[in-house]
């Protein structure tokens, strides 16, 4: 577990998914989710972020750690130090990237179910460039259970407010623990 004030949140998924474009509007960086014309960046090993976000349990504020995780597998090696004592999974993709709907489903089994981080403080976000809205994100079957939401490039508050459901659910998590 993170310390008790903060939840440690993992962003994780692909390389090209839009990770690091999600985090950095999470965190309060950035007014939206990044644009298909900016130059890609790909992340060396994994960037921590802290914020703090109100996502209306009990009118408090939650000290927030988000885990902007590479793409790259070539890190595989440090992913157990990096998902150890995470409280929450975010995995983003783009379905607009053939490979990346099989690959979501690596990404959920080496950072969620592995650890068993409960499917209640997971959240995969389908991260497209195309701004047409997308009710539910078509995903594997075996995360057909787990919180989904589809943004775009023009539009990203149905991520924070997933995201703050996801933080909802992580405070339960770890009030039940205690």
């Amino acid at each position: 577990m993170a310390p008790s004030s903060a939840a440690k949140i993992v962003v994780c998924g692909p390389s090209r998914g839009g990770k690091t474009s999600l985090a950095n509007f999470l965190a309060g960086l950035s007014e939206s989710v990044g644009h298909p014309s900016l130059k890609y960046e790909p992340t060396a090993g994994v960037r921590i972020l802290e914020c703090e976000r109100q996502p209306g349990i009990a009118g408090g504020k939650v000290m927030v750690e988000l885990w902007d995780v590479s793409g790259n597998m070539s890190y595989e090696t440090c992913w157990p130090a990096i998902i150890k004592d995470a409280d929450g999974v975010v995995l983003v993709f783009n379905p607009e990237i053939p490979t990346h709907e099989p690959e979501i489903a690596t990404w959920y089994d080496q950072f969620a179910l592995g650890p068993k981080v409960p499917i209640e403080c997971c959240l995969v976000v389908a991260h497209r460039a195309d701004p047409k809205p997308v009710p539910r994100p078509r995903v594997p079957p075996k995360l057909a259970n787990v919180a989904a939401v589809s943004t775009s490039f023009a539009s990203a508050q149905a991520a924070a407010a997933a995201f703050d459901d996801l933080l909802r659910a992580v405070q339960s998590s770890k009030s039940a623990r205690k």
